[in-house]
C-alpha cells in the first residue's frame, strides 16, 4: 500500500512542481495499469496555481469524502484557500481508507450546508488511530499517514517530495525524517469507538449467519476483506 502511495505521490509531485493542483484526488481519478503503478486521471477540477491571481472560484472543487478541511471552508466561507497541500490530505485519506477498509471520518447525509459543516467539524479531529483497527499497522506508517490527514496545513507534509522521503526511509527500515511517532495509550474516546465498531460487526455478522457469534473482535481475514473492496485493491486485483 505505501508503494502505491507513494507513486501517486511522486504523479502529485509532478504536478504541483508545474503549478498544478490536482483538488480532486479520490480512487475514481486514479487508474492501476498493467504493471500495477496507478496514473492519475481526470485534472478537470485542477488549477493552475501560476496563473496570476485567483478568486474563491478558482478554488472551488473536489469530491465531499475526500476534500481537505479548506476546500471545504472555501465552500462555506466563500473565500479563496487551499494549495497543494489539500491534495496530501486527500492522499492521506486513500491511504487510511486502503490500509483499514473504513473511512477515517464519518459520512454524512443532510441537506449540503449541514453536511459540508458536519464534514468540516469531523476533519478537524483525529480520526480512530490505524493500530486501533489493524494490529498488523505500525506506528510509523500510521504517523505517516496522520501527517497528511493533519487539520491544519502548516501540520502537513509541505510537499509530495516530504512524503516520499518518509515513505522512503520507512520501506528501508529507516527513522522517518518528518513525520513523528507518538506512542501513547489510545484515548477513551478512541476505544469507546473501536467497541462500538466492534461490537456492531457482530451484530451484523450475527444477521447474516443467523447464528452466534464468539467474539467480537474482527478476524483478520474480516479486515482483509473488507480492505479488499477498496477500488483501487479492485482494480489491482482485476
Amino acid at each position: 500500500m505505501l508503494v502505491i502511495g507513494k507513486k501517486i505521490a511522486a504523479g502529485l509531485e509532478h504536478a504541483h512542481q508545474r503549478g498544478i493542483i490536482y483538488r480532486d484526488l479520490k480512487p475514481a481519478n486514479i487508474l492501476l495499469a498493467d504493471d500495477g503503478g496507478p496514473m492519475l486521471l481526470d485534472f478537470n477540477l485542477s488549477k493552475n496555481s501560476f496563473m496570476g491571481r485567483t478568486t474563491a472560484k478558482d478554488f472551488i472543487g473536489g469530491t465531499l469524502p475526500y476534500m481537505a478541511p479548506e476546500q471545504l471552508r472555501t465552500y462555506l466561507e466563500r473565500k479563496s484557500g487551499g494549495d497543494a497541500r489539500a491534495d496530501l490530505f486527500s492522499l492521506g485519506i486513500i491511504l487510511y481508507e486502503l490500509m483499514t477498509g473504513r473511512s477515517p471520518s464519518a459520512i454524512h447525509h443532510a441537506g449540503v450546508g449541514d453536511v459540508l459543516e458536519k464534514t468540516l467539524q469531523s476533519r478537524l479531529q483525529l480520526p480512530l488511530g490505524m493500530c486501533a483497527r489493524d494490529s498488523q499497522i505500525t506506528l510509523a506508517v500510521e504517523a505517516i499517514v496522520f501527517k497528511c490527514l493533519a487539520a491544519e496545513p502548516a501540520n502537513r507534509y509541505q510537499s509530495a517530495a516530504e512524503l516520499i522521503e518518509d515513505i522512503d526511509r520507512q520501506l528501508n527500515y529507516l527513522p522517518l525524517r518528518q513525520a513523528q511517532i507518538e506512542i501513547t495509550e489510545a484515548p477513551l474516546a478512541d476505544r469507546e469507538q473501536l467497541e462500538n465498531i466492534q461490537e456492531r460487526d457482530t451484530l451484523q455478522r450475527r444477521a447474516r449467519t443467523g447464528g452466534a457469534v464468539q467474539s467480537s473482535r474482527r478476524p483478520y481475514q474480516h479486515r482483509l476483506a473488507s480492505r479488499r473492496r477498496h477500488p483501487l485493491v479492485q482494480s489491482l486485483a482485476s
